[in-house]
């Protein structure tokens, strides 16, 4: 379980940390849903399929504001599925 995220990442095109996604490691086999929610409880992002990236932008395409967002990862760790969960923190 040692498969972590940043918790804090700045898409602002400046070629650092403009993204987040999910760091290759030998025991994923699949990535089953990857969610991220605002701090209402709405989803902005959702992705199953490999690689999994977010760039801090809505389903419209709009940036979003500097905010913190909640975040939901189902792994396929062998035969387990690994859920994990925690906050990222968006600057600009």
């Amino acid at each position: 379980k040692d498969i972590a995220l940043p918790n804090v990442f700045s898409p602002n095109d400046d070629g650092i940390n403009d993204g987040l996604g999910v760091p290759e490691h030998p025991a994923i086999v699949s990535i089953n849903g990857f969610v991220i929610y605002d701090r209402w409880g709405n989803m902005v992002h959702h992705s199953t399929t490999s690689p999994v990236h977010w760039d801090g932008k809505g389903n419209n395409g709009a940036l979003f504001n500097p905010d913190v967002f909640t975040y939901l990862m189902i792994l396929s760790c062998g035969d387990k599925e690994i859920r994990f969960n925690g906050s990222i923190t968006l600057v600009r």
